[in-house]
């Protein structure tokens, strides 16, 4: 069923128009009177189709209403059907992307070609949009067009990446849609595929550019990706990246009789594998120059996840290695190479100083603080609402806000794609984006013993922010000894993202967690570290005993854990709550099928610290209130205060609402590694 807005403020004629086009069983019409009721409407729902007079409070009310449309979906058919036709107004509508302009011209004729016209675009939608099928997991552009799989058009990147600089480098977190954009440009551009692929990007908004479309299959091209490149020794991952190299020359295998017999053999060396490292390091600068020969034309060089293979070797204790050989690689290509076009590379980070970048004065850099292209990695909210509404879960908006959102760019709230397509198809939350890899970083800093990075640590999962300098230029050794650093790189890997911009110039941010996914990550990494520090059984043994309000055995295991885990230096820290919070949250992960854990968030007059909300209302509800014992301050005076916190400021609220039937207070007073508690029944 495709939806239609008809927009006339003539009745008699908004009337027609709608009977008319209600001769289609599958077409669905609404009506508006004015140009502000249309935008208002245009707003608020998707139309597959808008037919609009242009005259209605003003004499371009037809362009307010074609501008409303075109800043939700760039592809939405626009037909201006007009009594009041000129050519002025007949030229700024198509200028402003509207699909047909027709004169009322007051005969049936007129009203025979709007039918005529509205079906040939609902048709053409109707081959574009019936893509129900989800691209889980596929990054293969042509398949996901050819084979009727569900796609968000982000190709409008291409006419991005033709205003920047020779050489771009796009970095976004993994899953977030950067080796499909590679792909859609490598079939988009690609000379060698110009015939199979021309009609792919038909109905997408590229090919309603004409600078673009003039462009297309244009340009010899060299595609590679590194995404899988993941080896733990050097001499693994260089005989896969030999691999790469090798499919490299055989897709371009085509040229070689075109070549002189000295550049044959070399030619074959990379097909055969036998050239030396030095070679392989200058290989990708030399094949385009073999594919400018060939084509009298300049090359096009494409490299997805280049950061991959050097992440690992960070990881694996084999640095040095690889950043001696990506440097040379990607240098020799990208730097004063006569032959090239334009170089576009993806990845998580952009490594610097030292390393990769060093020598290139070319680069444009476009990051997850940049505005430009900001909209082409990720789903906006437009395109989530619309895809929400195509597979007929508009409903699901709260729960996947709450889970896959957060991600700030320029102003503008991204979601997580892959967590987005895994969750549609599944139809339950699951933490997809956050298992689809390792998170060794986040293991890292559980485990980092220095003051300040636990601090902020536990601020961050207690639902706060932290202020940090982002800087796009990482240096890989001084990661875990710098404090800005292990922010940076949490930031750009997707586990955090901007809740306030500070001072742009200098690049200091508020840092947050995003979403539900990743806090669920940070809270599973304090429970792998627990584990591995003090076993399982003990933990599992704490919350049998919270859970049964044995308090006294949870005293003593607690007391052990606190002396086992955490340093003198953490506990006598200025607020020694968020380490004991901070630890809470991690052992309490354990109990989510049953319960719902929150922190620091407002029930009745209060902030509590945590609370444990039954998912069932006949198992206990547990409020927590952790408290510092002060100096010259008695354990007891502290874990009084504690009580009466929870009492007489109204934490009871959310789990009496829930009619929750018992419920425990539990004040935790500290000094040191010296833990109290005291309970009560409320």
């Amino acid at each position: 069923m495709f939806k239609i807005l008809v927009a006339d403020n003539r009745k008699n004629d908004r009337k027609k128009i709608a009977a008319k086009l209600n001769r289609n069983e599958q077409w669905e019409v609404e009506t508006a009177g004015s140009a502000a009721t249309a935008t208002s409407m245009i707003e608020q729902k998707v139309y597959d189709l808008v037919v609009t007079e242009m005259k209605m409070e003003s004499d371009e009310s037809g362009i307010t209403i074609l501008e409303s449309v075109r800043k939700k979906d760039e592809t939405s058919p626009v037909i201006i059907f007009t009594a009041y036709p000129t050519l002025g107004s007949a030229v700024s509508s198509m200028e402003k992307g509207a699909s047909g302009y027709i004169d009322k011209k007051g005969n049936e004729n007129s009203y025979n070609e709007l039918y005529q016209k509205v079906e040939i675009f609902l048709k053409k939608k109707g081959r574009a949009v019936q893509r129900f099928r989800l691209p889980a997991g596929s990054s293969d552009f042509k398949k996901i067009i050819t084979e009727n799989y569900y796609y968000i058009d982000k190709t409008m990147l291409i006419k991005d990446i033709l205003n920047q600089g020779e050489v771009v480098l796009i970095t976004r977190p993994r899953r977030f849609g950067k080796t499909l954009n590679m792909d859609m440009l490598r079939c988009f551009f690609d000379i060698a595929g110009k015939k199979e692929n021309e009609k792919l990007f038909d109905n997408l908004a590229v090919s309603k550019d004409k600078e673009c479309t003039e462009l297309q299959g244009a340009f010899p091209l060299i595609f590679m990706t590194f995404k899988d490149i993941k080896k733990t020794d050097w001499k693994s991952s260089f005989e896969t990246i030999i691999l790469s190299i090798n499919e490299m020359f055989e897709q371009h295998s085509y040229i070689k009789e075109s070549l002189s017999e000295h550049k044959k053999i070399k030619f074959d060396k990379f097909l055969n594998e036998t050239a030396n490292m030095t070679e392989y390091a200058s290989s990708l600068r030399l094949l385009t120059s073999y594919l400018y020969d060939y084509y009298k034309k300049h090359v096009i060089l494409l490299i997805d996840e280049y950061d991959t293979p050097i992440l690992s070797a960070r990881k694996y204790g084999y640095y040095e290695e690889a950043i001696g050989f990506f440097r040379n690689f990607l240098s020799g290509a990208l730097k004063d190479n006569r032959y090239l076009q334009k170089g576009v590379l993806t990845g998580i980070l952009r490594i610097a100083k030292e390393s990769v970048f060093s020598d290139l004065n070319n680069l444009d850099v476009f990051s997850l603080t940049d505005s430009i292209m900001f909209d082409k990695f990720g789903f906006t909210e437009k395109e989530l609402d619309h895809t929400l509404e195509h597979f007929k879960m508009p409903e699901k908006k709260e729960e996947v806000r709450e889970w896959y959102d957060g991600y700030m760019i320029n102003g503008t709230s991204l979601y997580n794609p892959f967590s987005i397509i895994a969750y549609l198809k599944e139809k339950k939350v699951k933490t997809f984006w956050i298992n689809s890899s390792s998170n060794d970083l986040i293991y890292e800093l559980v485990a980092d013993k220095k003051a300040t990075v636990k601090e902020n640590f536990e601020t961050l999962i207690a639902g706060g922010s932290i202020e940090a300098l982002v800087s796009e230029n990482i240096v890989f050794s001084s990661i875990m000894k710098n404090y800005d650093a292990i922010w940076t790189m949490l930031f750009f890997s997707g586990y955090l993202t901007i809740a306030e911009v500070k001072d742009e110039l200098s690049q200091r941010y508020r840092l947050a967690i995003p979403n539900k996914e990743v806090l669920f990550c940070f809270k599973q990494n304090i429970h792998i570290w627990l584990d591995n520090t003090i076993g399982s059984e003990k933990l599992y043994a704490m919350l049998k005993a919270l859970l049964s309000a044995d308090m006294e055995r949870f005293t003593v295991l607690l007391q052990y854990f606190v002396k086992t885990i955490l340093s003198y230096y953490d506990t006598n820290a200025d607020e020694p709550e968020r380490v004991y919070q901070a630890l809470l949250l991690g052992m309490l992960i354990n109990i989510e099928k049953d319960y719902e854990i929150r922190s620091n968030r407002e029930s009745g007059f209060g902030r509590y610290d945590i609370m444990l909300a039954p998912k069932e209302k006949d198992k206990i509800g547990i409020i927590m209130e952790l408290k510092k014992i002060k100096d010259k301050e008695s354990a007891e005076d502290a874990l009084a205060d504690g009580m009466a916190q929870i009492e007489q400021t109204g934490y009871l609220t959310e789990l009496t609402d829930k009619n929750v039937k018992q419920i425990i207070g539990i004040a935790i007073a500290m000094k040191g590694k010296k833990v109290t508690i005291k309970s009560n029944n409320l």
